[in-house]
C-alpha cells in the first residue's frame, strides 16, 4: 500500500503533466517555455525520489521545498504563469477552459500546503 507521501508526489507529478499537456496544447512562448521547463524538471525530480525511496524512508524535506520553491518560482509578480490564462472565441469553452487550468494549479497548491 502507498503511503501518504508517496501518494502525494505521485499526485503532484500528475498535476505537473497535466499542466504541461494543457500549456503545451494552447502553444509555448517565451513564458510558458519557462514553466514547462519546471514542471518537467520537477516530474524528473519526483520521479527520482519514488524510484530511490525505499519502504521505510522519508521523502526528505529538502525534495519538497526545491519542487516548492522551482513551483513557485513560475508565479513573479507580474508576467509568468501568474497571468496566463487560455483564450478561445467562445465564452463558455474559455470559462470550461480557465476553469481546468484553476483547478489544476489548486490542486497542486493543496498537495504543497500539505507537505511545505
Amino acid at each position: 500500500m502507498m503511503d501518504t507521501v508517496t501518494f502525494d508526489l505521485a499526485e503532484l507529478s500528475d498535476r505537473y503533466q497535466s499542466l504541461i499537456d494543457l500549456i503545451t496544447r494552447e502553444g509555448l512562448n517565451n513564458q510558458t517555455n519557462y514553466a514547462v521547463r519546471v514542471l518537467d524538471r520537477g516530474v524528473k525530480t519526483i520521479k527520482d525520489a519514488l524510484n530511490f525511496k525505499k519502504e521505510d524512508a522519508v521523502i526528505p524535506v529538502s525534495t519538497w521545498q526545491e519542487l516548492y520553491k522551482d513551483y513557485k518560482s513560475m508565479y513573479p509578480p507580474h508576467g509568468g504563469v501568474t497571468e496566463y490564462f487560455i483564450w478561445r472565441d467562445n465564452f463558455e469553452e474559455r470559462v470550461a477552459a480557465n476553469q481546468r487550468l484553476s483547478a489544476i494549479k489548486e490542486e497542486i497548491s493543496r498537495i504543497f500546503c500539505n507537505h511545505i
